[in-house]
């Protein structure tokens, strides 16, 4: 298929942006940050400090990512801290910019008494920060951005960058081989364009289900802002061009109804499957839930299996914010125990002896279940589960993988 972007060109482009933003952004060039953050955080300090960076303003009109990250910490406190030090969250709100969000990696990177930064933004934030934290000498995790797969290949000297959740190579066969059991083998990707989430996916996609004997019938890509006329566009020519089984929808969730809107409207009766950032709140808004019901997503989190540790997560986010949690607030849930358990390991706030025993660790305690690395930086597999929309919610449907 032709690519709409040149990934490398525009990891380039990210990267010259970040550098020039970094010499224009700091007074003093001299200045050894992460030697400073290191005397510092070698203080006995009775808290741990943790910036919590992303898109929160779009991100908590979707997704629990937030209250995840937030009742972690309330949990991690309640048991002691980590080695008797109090965790505390920091909140900076990027406004989905990537210079709002080179901005504050400038200014937590000013701040020496932070010992981390959870980015949890879009994949040209996410990247585009990395190299600023790394200068500045603070340990970055990466819970809901498939980071690595885009970074690792092109620079190696990143050793603070951490990333918590699968390649969306899982993602992609956890949907190729739901379509399969279903006999559904002629699809459509429509996927959001640009470098980053939704191409990263696309192209993962169109491999497992090339190996696995699918025809890719149609393969179009679909703007952020794209409205219900441009999708009427598309959906037109499918409905009158192409026989099908399936469209897979690699977008954000605020894309995906009004897509399945758009075609139910227009008589198409095929399946929608999406990849894990359609677990959003607006799928199941009034305005859609008529045409959004039977939807199939991925998703992190099976809130059905029962495991003490699961439901107490369960019971007390129901509790503190008066609904079930989403894969998400699973996902950021388990990325901040999973990083107090490397710091407890450590025994150190200090960012770079935190990396060290990360980088040593191919196994740890996660949620709900452990975390496999196949690298020292990049996670191997993760349980990812089938909801489907029933009855105006998210329910697991088969089995986990």
């Amino acid at each position: 298929m032709k690519r709409l972007v040149d990934k490398s060109k525009i990891f380039l482009q990210l990267l010259i942006l970040t550098i020039m933003i970094l010499l224009s952004g700091c007074s003093d060039h001299s200045k050894d940050f992460a030697a400073e953050r290191r005397s510092v955080l070698s203080e006995d300090l009775d808290t741990i400090t943790v910036a919590a960076s992303g898109a929160w303003e779009y991100f908590d009109s979707q997704y629990d990512m937030w209250p995840g990250l937030e009742l972690a910490a309330e949990h991690i406190n309640s048991r002691g801290g980590i080695n008797g030090r109090k965790l505390k969250l920091i909140q900076f709100d990027d406004k989905c910019s990537i210079v709002k969000a080179q901005e504050i990696a400038r200014k937590i990177g000013d701040n020496p008494n932070i010992t981390a930064a959870f980015v949890c933004s879009f994949a040209n934030s996410v990247l585009s920060v990395t190299p600023l934290y790394e200068y500045f000498g603070v340990l970055t995790v990466a819970p809901v951005t498939d980071v690595l797969s885009s970074l690792l290949p092109h620079y190696k000297e990143y050793n603070l960058v951490f990333q918590t959740c699968p390649d969306t190579y899982w993602e992609a066969k956890k949907i190729i081989d739901t379509l399969k059991k279903r006999n559904m083998t002629r699809i459509i990707i429509y996927n959001i364009e640009g470098f980053g989430y939704g191409l990263e996916l696309a192209d993962a996609l169109e491999a497992y289900a090339f190996n696995k004997g699918f025809s890719i019938i149609d393969h179009r890509y679909f703007a952020y802002n794209s409205n219900e006329k441009f999708f009427r566009n598309d959906l037109e020519d499918w409905k009158l061009l192409f026989d099908f089984d399936a469209i897979i929808i690699a977008g954000y969730s605020h894309n995906a109804p009004v897509i399945i809107k758009a075609a139910r409207e227009l008589g198409l009766k095929q399946q929608f499957i999406t990849g894990l950032e359609g677990e959003g709140k607006s799928m199941l808004s009034p305005e859609y839930l008529q045409y959004t019901e039977g939807t199939l997503t991925v998703s992190y989190f099976d809130p059905s299996i029962q495991d003490p540790k699961v439901e107490k997560f369960i019971a007390d986010f129901k509790k503190k914010f008066s609904t079930i949690p989403d894969g998400w607030a699973a996902q950021c849930y388990g990325s901040l125990l999973a990083f107090a358990e490397v710091v407890k390991k450590a025994d150190s706030v200090e960012s770079e002896k935190i990396a060290e025993v990360w980088h040593k660790t191919k196994l740890m305690p996660g949620f709900p279940a452990p975390y496999s690395y196949a690298t020292s930086q990049k996670l191997f597999s993760k349980d990812l589960v089938l909801k489907q929309i029933k009855d105006g919610k998210f329910v697991t449907v088969g089995e986990r993988e």
